[in-house]
Protein backbone atom coordinates (compact mmCIF):
# COMPACT_ATOMS: atom_id res chain seq x y z
CA UNK A 1 0.00 0.00 0.00
CA UNK A 2 1.27 3.49 -0.83
CA UNK A 3 2.39 5.83 1.94
CA UNK A 4 0.54 9.01 2.70
CA UNK A 5 2.25 12.37 3.24
CA UNK A 6 2.36 11.98 7.03
CA UNK A 7 4.06 8.58 6.81
CA UNK A 8 6.61 10.00 4.37
CA UNK A 9 7.25 12.93 6.73
CA UNK A 10 7.85 10.50 9.60
CA UNK A 11 10.38 8.60 7.47
CA UNK A 12 12.27 11.85 6.88
CA UNK A 13 12.18 12.74 10.58
CA UNK A 14 13.40 9.26 11.55
CA UNK A 15 16.29 9.49 9.10
CA UNK A 16 17.26 12.79 10.77
CA UNK A 17 17.35 11.07 14.17
CA UNK A 18 14.13 12.49 15.58
CA UNK A 19 12.55 10.32 18.28
CA UNK A 20 10.35 12.71 20.27
CA UNK A 21 7.68 14.93 18.75
CA UNK A 22 6.17 17.73 20.83
CA UNK A 23 2.98 19.52 19.90
CA UNK A 24 -0.54 20.69 20.59
CA UNK A 25 -3.29 18.30 19.55
CA UNK A 26 -6.07 19.51 17.30
CA UNK A 27 -8.35 18.53 14.44
CA UNK A 28 -5.86 19.74 11.84
CA UNK A 29 -3.28 17.23 13.09
CA UNK A 30 -5.47 14.12 13.32
CA UNK A 31 -3.89 12.45 10.29
CA UNK A 32 -0.36 13.17 11.54
CA UNK A 33 -1.14 12.05 15.09
CA UNK A 34 -2.65 8.82 13.78
CA UNK A 35 0.54 8.13 11.81
CA UNK A 36 2.69 8.88 14.88
CA UNK A 37 0.56 6.59 17.05
CA UNK A 38 1.05 3.70 14.61
CA UNK A 39 4.82 4.26 14.28
CA UNK A 40 6.95 2.82 17.10
CA UNK A 41 9.95 4.98 16.16
CA UNK A 42 8.41 8.07 17.76
CA UNK A 43 7.07 9.29 21.06
CA UNK A 44 4.35 11.97 20.99
CA UNK A 45 4.44 14.47 23.84
CA UNK A 46 1.27 16.54 23.85
CA UNK A 47 1.28 19.95 25.49
CA UNK A 48 -1.30 22.68 26.05
CA UNK A 49 0.53 25.56 24.36
CA UNK A 50 2.98 25.97 21.50
CA UNK A 51 5.54 27.65 23.75
CA UNK A 52 5.48 24.63 26.07
CA UNK A 53 6.37 22.41 23.11
CA UNK A 54 9.29 24.65 22.16
CA UNK A 55 10.65 24.75 25.72
CA UNK A 56 10.27 20.98 26.13
CA UNK A 57 12.00 20.25 22.83
CA UNK A 58 14.88 22.55 23.75
CA UNK A 59 15.42 20.94 27.17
Amino acid sequence: MAKNVCESLLDILASAGVRDIFGVTGDALNTLLDAIRKDDRFRWIGVRHEEDAAYAAYA
